[in-house]
């Protein structure tokens, strides 16, 4: 890869190159309509930086922080973690408009900040409130903001040590919308009185199933909270002893404090990259790809991810749908049966017929029938005059049919779906693998499937049509799981999904999806989803399904 002259950053995602973009000039990025047409939006945060981007992807400067007790919530999952904190803090927030101490004034007085910043509380538009925290990982190890300036200088050193080694900013987000509730206000006025009897009755069911209630002077509301957590990855920051010690002698023009120990992970993207170095920075964000502009994530707002989420949950009803039914895609997602279909082609190309099976083969391939796969895989390795579809299959097969039998639950899965029986969520399982196949991978988990899914599966064998992308597996996979004569809403069906074509499919069906996508897999065929997340331990499903 050619190196940029002095001056100049070259963005990357995923090793493919991007048009130039320094990170002080992302002010040309197109904001994202959907988020400020739909919603009136609050930020939860005291960022400078996360406030300017916020103004310009969600049309609003509306801007309250949460005072909490950060080092008081601990998970040693970043993805965990950070999820707890932004959820903390909007419910932080919440509690402050909640009070009804000194007749209100409280929330009066962040009424009066919000409609000050643009938000017209009581609207058409639902109101909407975002909090966020965002924690770093590398090499394995959790970094918050540092806690002195040495340590800061650990975390730049060691950036600089390992340049290859992806710094992965883990940001934990909080979407919490409020619905105007009627004849609820912190004084008996007119419309108090005039209340109907149904109007009555949603108070009082919401107060019973203790659903916040937040007052100020003429108007009442409720409100509904998701939370998630997006992965935005940079590596090869341009470091030297010099731009080390410039960092470390930066300070905040308000409180005089250095200004790296208010940056978690201890980097300044912009600083680190002003006046370039001549280098190559490689990003891999699902921002890059939509709105042109890699550093959002890395900065502290994952846009992408949080439209994805209010798109899919929001977007019908501003109480947020509920999932009512869900589907599971079974390879690479609940059983770690990709490995072994990996190592297997691998082995078969590379001993056999001397060729390299590559990632970007193995992306055209994952999620789909063995067929089609097989297909892809004899045309892209030039092998149609010597090897036909059937007999890769064949070979392939004679080389990890063994292994398959001690498939296993990949991190998660098996609490998800024993948490998903307890709360009876109707469950299908909706495999690409043919039913004989489905049959040698589950050997190890015969019984938990045999107790959760019983026959609601259907295999890629079992299929009129076509299989993913095409939408018929989870049209067919949620007739099973359906009472006779119910007509189940797609928009409250949720499939989980490991592979690209499969989240089409889902998306082609009505349905929302979370993606637990292949730590490898090319930023390019992600950012589809209605959730997207590293590993099924970081989901939160109560908040779904309750």
């Amino acid at each position: 890869m050619a190196k940029q002259s002095a001056g100049a950053v070259q963005w990357l995602h995923s090793g493919e190159p991007h048009a130039a973009k320094n990170p002080e000039q992302s002010q040309d990025v197109q904001p994202s309509n959907f988020l400020s047409n739909n919603f009136h939006w609050i930020l939860g945060s005291a960022s400078s930086s996360r406030r300017a981007f916020f103004e310009k992807f969600f049309g609003s400067t509306a801007f309250h922080a949460a005072d909490i007790d950060e080092k008081a919530i601990r998970d040693p999952s970043p993805e965990i973690l950070t999820q707890k904190l932004a959820r903390t803090k909007a419910e932080k927030i919440i509690r402050d408009l909640t009070t009804d101490k000194d007749n209100n004034h409280k929330a009066s007085r962040l009424f009066s900040q919000i409609e000050e910043g643009g938000v017209e509380i009581g609207a058409t538009r639902p109101t909407a409130l975002l909090t966020l925290d965002q924690v770093v990982r590398f090499r394995n190890e959790i970094r918050e903001k540092p806690r002195d300036l040495a340590e800061a200088r650990k975390f730049l050193e060691s950036y600089k040590q390992y340049p290859d080694d992806w710094i992965e900013c883990v940001n934990g987000f909080c979407v919490s919308v409020f619905i105007d509730v009627p004849g609820c206000s912190s004084s008996p006025s007119s419309s108090q009185k005039d209340e109907t009897e149904a109007d009555q009755k949603f108070l009082h069911e919401q107060q019973q199933n203790s659903t916040l209630l937040f007052r100020s002077r003429a108007h009442g509301y409720r409100w509904t909270s998701l939370h998630s957590s997006d992965i935005s990855r940079v590596r090869r920051l341009p470091l030297s002893d010099e731009k080390i010690n410039s960092l470390l002698a930066l300070t905040d023009a308000k409180t005089l404090q250095p200004l790296i120990l208010q940056s978690a992970g201890g980097f300044l993207l912009e600083e680190i990259c002003r006046g370039g170095l001549g280098t190559d920075i490689e990003f891999s964000t699902l921002d890059e790809q939509y709105f042109g502009d890699p550093t959002l994530g890395i900065r502290g707002l994952p846009v992408r991810a949080i439209e994805n989420l209010v798109r899919g949950f929001f977007s019908t009803t501003p109480v947020g749908t509920k999932i009512t039914h869900v589907l599971f895609d079974m390879d690479g997602l609940l059983l770690n049966t990709e490995d072994i279909y990996k190592q297997a082609t691998i082995q078969l190309c590379r001993e056999k017929y001397n060729k390299e099976y590559t990632h970007r083969i193995r992306e055209k391939m994952i999620g789909r029938r063995a067929l089609p796969a097989a297909e892809i895989a004899v045309r892209e390795l030039g092998l149609e005059d010597v090897l036909s579809p059937e007999q890769f299959i064949k070979e392939r097969g004679e080389l990890m049919d063994e292994k398959m039998k001690e498939a296993d639950f990949l991190p998660g899965a098996k609490e998800l779906l024993y948490r998903l029986q307890r709360f009876k969520i109707p469950l299908a399982l909706a495999t690409s693998s043919s039913r004989p196949l489905m049959m040698i991978k589950t050997t190890k988990v015969r019984a938990v499937f045999d107790e959760i899914f019983g026959s609601n599966i259907i295999c890629g064998d079992e299929l009129d049509g076509k299989g993913k992308p095409e939408p018929e597996i989870f049209q067919k996979a949620l007739k099973m799981i359906s009472r006779p004569g119910e007509e189940v809403s797609p928009a409250n069906v949720l499939v989980f999904e490991d592979a690209p074509t499969g989240v089409d499919a889902a998306l082609a069906a009505g349905m929302k999806v979370c993606m637990v996508p292949d730590v490898e897999l090319s930023v390019g065929l992600r950012g589809k989803a209605t959730m997207e997340l590293r590993s099924l331990e970081h989901l939160d499903i109560e908040q779904l399904v309750t």
